[in-house]
């Protein structure tokens, strides 16, 4: 509270200005045997000026890369893995208490929330009218808040007709926080769930 009183830092900010620039490219690659792969760059700058301070009081860059390759496998089974990571960089004049890992740098106080993911999905046919799937996904991250979350889901889709099917997925996870705080997070999470769905297209 005491952070919009004039008289503390950083008191009243004034009016907020907000900028986002946005670059992205990608090449998509035809391999043999039906495969394809893709890779894509996207560069984000977002910028955040207070009338108090003046320009640049929050510059937020993120550098981000992936690339997909999805493919048959035999004449069931299709597979798409996917792999992605982003250098995260934020500076900020915030004076943070020191309770979190925020890191010194060129500004006051600078955070680092770099990333990376790989994810991978089986769907197999099971008959014409039967199809199962199986997938994985990590996410993990090794700036200033690290953790990792670990996803694992399996269901299967039925289709009744060409109109209206059926479908049930099971899904795990689990979260670990592994920052290094005094006092100690060692947050250790798991979860668990199950889905049931009817599914009609109307028209």
């Amino acid at each position: 509270i005491v952070d919009s009183d004039p008289v503390y830092y950083p008191g009243v900010m004034g009016d907020m200005e907000r900028r986002v620039h946005e670059i992205t490219t990608s090449v998509n690659v035809r391999l043999p045997e039906a495969w394809a792969s893709t890779a894509k760059y996207q560069f984000v700058k977002d910028d955040i000026d207070f009338n108090k301070v003046g320009n640049n009081q929050q510059d937020a860059d993120r550098h981000r890369i992936s690339g997909t390759l999805s493919g048959p496998i035999g004449e069931r089974l299709f597979a798409y893995l996917m792999g992605a990571y982003e250098y995260y960089r934020l500076n900020t004049p915030t004076a943070s208490p020191g309770g979190n890992l925020w890191s010194l740098a060129e500004q006051r106080f600078d955070f680092n929330g770099d990333y990376f993911l790989v994810a991978c999905n089986f769907h197999y046919h099971v008959t014409k009218a039967i199809s199962a799937y199986l997938s994985y996904q990590a996410t993990i991250s090794i700036g200033d808040n690290r953790n990792a979350l670990n996803e694992g889901a399996t269901g299967f889709k039925y289709d009744l007709n060409k109109t209206t099917s059926l479908g049930a997925r099971y899904q795990v996870f689990n979260f670990r926080d592994n920052r290094d705080v005094d006092g100690g997070w060692d947050d250790d999470y798991y979860g668990q769930g199950m889905a049931f769905g009817l599914k009609k297209a109307l028209g």
